[in-house]
């Protein structure tokens, strides 16, 4: 599949323009089919992306949210239905049994 091909002038930055050259060696390839190459890549990428953006917009909310998409603030609320607030949690879980305690006392560390 052939493309026609079309030529265009680019001014580049002098330290720019040297990178490209050294880059071009590098590749075995012309400044210009960098530069081409490039381009495109680059080209691609954006059109990737915004077909993404597009598909995922075009879909129906999965959450109940009434047929809306959440807003960042509500994707990010935490939940407060919790029976035990995570402190208490989290508190109970370094907080000693009764067997561990009663052998703090005598002065024994290791737990049974």
């Amino acid at each position: 599949m052939s493309r026609k091909l079309r030529n265009v002038t680019v001014t580049l930055e002098e330290d720019v323009a040297r990178w490209a050259r050294i880059e071009a060696a590098r590749k075995d390839t012309s400044v210009s089919r960098l530069l081409g190459q490039m381009l495109k890549a680059r080209m691609l990428e954006e059109e990737g992306y915004e077909k993404a953006m597009r598909r995922a917009l075009s879909r129906r909310p999965f959450l109940r949210t009434g047929g809306r998409y959440m807003s960042r603030e509500e994707a990010h609320r935490k939940r407060t239905r919790r029976s035990v607030p995570v402190h208490e949690t989290a508190k109970r879980a370094f907080l000693p049994t009764e067997s561990e305690s009663s052998i703090a006392t005598l002065g024994m560390t290791h737990r049974m």
